[in-house]
């Protein structure tokens, strides 16, 4: 039957106590006063030691206890963090460490191409980043670790990629314990700007067979942003239609750029059909990422059809 820690903790505590007494104990049979400071100095400092091993003892105990209570907690908060162009955003990894030994406290980016080392705090306090604008700070407790990581979102080339999951982790010095990681995700806002419909100057003439076209075309980020085609068939009307995306093409000015944004155009095909039911057109943008649309004006298209 496996024995509580304790179990042989109270002897060694008991015998060692027994120990200090009868030293402390034993008569003192020097004249001079300096023999009397030095005997109490011995006695000082065999408490002193003795403290110490309690110490020992008790953190001891208390990593035995920790190691039965099972893997470190590890937190981030907030698990979602909306960040918009020119804010200081933070985030906060949380490690509820059991009073185990440790090294450094990681955070890493995911993206589709894997795991990046992004951030790390060692015991000392010393951060490193991999990514300017980025700095970090740390408090420790007995119990707890909180490491808080500050973002500049500032309108630079590159920004757009911290659109991404990031873990944290906390290194132990012994490997045999395991912890887990936590997420936290960034979602960087960047709305669309000069969303506009580009409809044809002429009237549609309908023979059987059209390739007209409308563009679409707004400054976004392409990697996040999707543009449709709506239809009402009265401006005053609050509900649109989409059109199909069988007959698309986008296209990317990669020339002309403003931080992560581009100008996107999607152009739609053979819409002669869908614009006899719904007249009045506009482009509607959707970030995929935080969910938000927009919607530009509605333009009337003139459609004429000779067959009728």
């Amino acid at each position: 039957m496996e024995q509580s820690p304790m179990a042989y903790v109270r002897p060694t505590l008991l015998f060692s106590a027994f120990v200090v007494m009868f030293s402390a104990a034993q008569p003192i049979y020097h004249t001079q006063n300096e023999c009397y400071s030095k005997d109490f100095e011995n006695v000082y400092q065999i408490l002193k030691e003795f403290r110490e091993d309690i110490d020992w003892l008790k953190q001891s105990i208390k990593q035995l206890q920790n190691r039965k209570q099972g893997l470190v907690v590890v937190e981030m908060r907030p698990m979602i963090l909306y960040a918009k162009f020119d804010d200081n955003i933070e985030l906060m990894c949380s490690i509820q460490y059991r009073g185990y030994e440790w090294l450094a406290v990681n955070i890493f980016q995911q993206n589709t191409s894997g795991s990046f080392f992004f951030f790390n705090v060692s015991r000392d306090g010393k951060v490193e980043s991999k990514t300017a604008g980025i700095n970090g700070s740390m408090t420790v407790s007995d119990d707890i670790i909180n490491v808080n990581v500050s973002f500049d979102v500032s309108r630079e080339i590159g920004v757009c990629e911290l659109n991404q999951t990031y873990s944290c982790n906390i290194q132990l010095v012994d490997t045999s314990i395991s912890s887990k990681f936590a997420n936290t995700t960034i979602v960087l806002e960047t709305p669309p700007l000069n969303l506009t419909v580009e409809t044809m100057p002429y009237e549609y003439e309908y023979y059987g067979i059209i390739d007209e076209t409308i563009n679409c075309t707004a400054t976004v980020n392409p990697n996040t942003t999707v543009l449709f085609l709506i239809g009402k068939m009265t401006l005053s009307m609050k509900n649109y239609f989409f059109a199909e995306r069988k007959n698309v093409q986008t296209f990317v000015d990669s020339e002309n750029q403003i931080g992560c944004y581009r100008i996107l155009r999607t152009v739609f095909n053979n819409l002669f059909s869908y614009i006899l039911s719904y007249p009045w057109v506009g482009c509607l943008a959707n970030d995929t990422v935080s969910g938000q649309t927009s919607i530009s004006e509605f333009k009337r298209v003139n459609v004429l059809d000779i067959n009728r």
